[in-house]
């Protein structure tokens, strides 16, 4: 059973279905655990809760496959430094040398630095200042490497 993003699919009848699968043995794996994300419809619950309502009710973790597993930074640390970098490159990247560029501040952010890499949190309306506040003064956490208005001043400071 593979729980993806989370969209109109995701009805009580086919959590329903998943969670009789999962009970009569199918492997649980899912693409990510984001809380919510933001539509053209508005604020939604994203897959992250359907996985917990599901590894609550089966009493299995699933394999998380995607953000903000350790296992999916390094396997992108590790696809990025087989990437040629220049002349001058001797190829391989280690994690503290790549940054997560990202709005959400739990996946993106935290996930990247808790396996090794930077976190760049983009201001694109999802999280705010209290969030910014509150991710900074949890247990084992701390404020994002950097924070930029969009992603547009991420690039230009990358390319000026």
């Amino acid at each position: 059973m593979v729980i993806g993003d989370a969209g109109p699919e995701f009805t009580p009848r086919n959590l329903q279905t998943a969670f009789t699968r999962l009970r009569g043995g199918a492997k649980f794996v899912a693409m990510h655990k984001n809380r919510w994300w933001i539509t053209p419809d508005g604020v939604m619950l994203d897959s992250g809760a359907y996985v917990a309502a599901l590894e609550f009710g089966t009493r299995r973790r699933a394999l998380v496959t995607g953000k903000p597993s350790r296992a999916f930074f390094g396997e992108g640390v590790r696809l990025l430094g087989r990437m040629p970098r220049g002349p001058a490159s001797a190829g391989g990247l280690v994690a503290a040398e790549v940054a997560m560029v990202g709005d959400d501040l739990w996946n993106d952010v935290r996930g990247a630095q808790r396996a090794g890499l930077r976190g760049v949190f983009v201001r694109s309306g999802k999280h705010g200042d209290a969030e910014l506040a509150r991710v900074a003064s949890e247990r084992g956490g701390g404020p994002p490497d950097a924070v930029a208005p969009s992603i547009a001043e991420v690039v230009a400071a990358l390319v000026g």
